[in-house]
């Protein structure tokens, strides 16, 4: 496992971590700041954030298969969204910032 990114945010930071050569990756983030978040998360469930190349065309084939996801937002100039488990815990989908 290694760390891929480190973003500083006011008084922590969000890293990314994943092993390498693999299309997944956990983000950790503090829980100081996900308790403000705008949809009421579930707390008790990790932060997983899942990347993506394209998130319209994931965010469409979830849809298309009956997955509740919020609207395509932006996250530090990444293109995002979550979406919902059978069991109402939410997931971070962001897509890979092209280099």
């Amino acid at each position: 496992m290694e760390l891929q990114e480190s973003t500083q945010v006011p008084g922590s930071a969000i890293y990314r971590v994943a092993f390498k050569n693999q299309h997944f990756s956990f983000e950790l983030v503090p829980l100081s700041l996900m308790k403000e978040n705008p949809d009421g998360l579930d707390l008790a469930t990790p932060s997983i954030c899942f990347y993506v190349d394209n998130a319209t065309k994931e965010r469409k084939r979830l849809l298309d298969n009956g997955v509740i996801t919020t609207e395509i937002n932006e996250r530090n100039g990444r293109q995002g969204f979550a979406f919902s488990d059978n069991e109402n815990r939410w997931f971070a989908v962001l897509e890979e910032q092209q280099h």
